[in-house]
């Protein structure tokens, strides 16, 4: 989107400058002024089409109980931010943050850290620690994902809630979503009941369920359940 938006603004910028020379000469400026509100109508569309992409790839995160935000490390200020990031953000940092889209205390100097060393946790000399943060029976992940060029970081966050035995999903392979559907199944609700407890949609749901079947190598929910139950009960294999 840059590049096209760069190459756009260069165009606008030509065009205006014919308008001035036309306006100052004294020459007809309505073929001149038709093009350069044309620029700007395609330039308004390539914003909002790029806004709707973003959009999407947002929900699409949120359903996956993921996050995104990217922000300028300098100034500690939020540049982007998924609405699940929002949430978290006020959650797990209560009062950390005096004002808008400011980044929480506690992650600064951890993210300070994190950006001398990218460059070679990146290339594979440094492994890079996420920032973990715990509430209640629930665990916030930060992870840096990269740098940018700007300076800017690209930052992703996941929540894992402790609903089913750690070491069970971990054995099984479960993401944490799929551990959030099966605790809700065994305590007794629908795909649908389980679906609105987690913000998803229905077949999302199933499709969860699907993938906790395949795992467990069992054929029905009600076995997913009684397996979850023989494993507390007696312990991993």
């Amino acid at each position: 989107m840059a590049t096209v938006l760069n190459q756009q603004s260069k165009q606008i910028a030509e065009v205006f400058r014919d308008l001035s020379e036309d306006a100052a000469s004294g020459a007809p400026v309505g073929n001149t002024l038709g093009r350069l509100l044309n620029l700007i109508h395609q330039s308004a569309e390539v914003l909002r089409e790029e806004q709707r992409k973003i959009v999407v790839l947002a929900k699409e995160f949120d359903s996956l109980n993921l996050g995104v935000m990217t922000l300028d490390a300098k100034d500690a200020r939020i540049i982007f931010q998924t609405l699940r990031v929002a949430d978290w953000l006020k959650a797990y940092f209560p009062g950390e943050q005096t004002q808008a889209l400011q980044v929480p205390k506690s992650l600064t100097s951890w993210l300070e850290n994190q950006r001398i060393s990218s460059t070679a946790a990146f290339g594979g000399a440094k492994q890079i620690k996420p920032f973990i943060v715990n509430k209640n029976q629930s665990v916030l992940t930060v992870r840096l994902q990269s740098v940018l060029e700007s300076g800017e970081c690209v930052m992703l966050l996941s929540e894992e809630n402790e609903t089913v035995p750690g070491d069970f999903a971990n054995f099984f392979s479960l993401t944490p979503r799929e551990a959030e559907t099966l605790y809700w199944l065994e305590a007794g609700l629908s795909c649908k009941e389980v679906a609105n407890k987690l913000g998803i949609e229905s077949p999302t749901a199933r499709v969860f369920l699907q993938h906790i079947r395949e795992k467990l190598g069992v054929h029905s929910k009600n076995e997913a359940i009684q397996k979850l139950r023989e494993i507390r009960q007696k312990g991993l294999p």
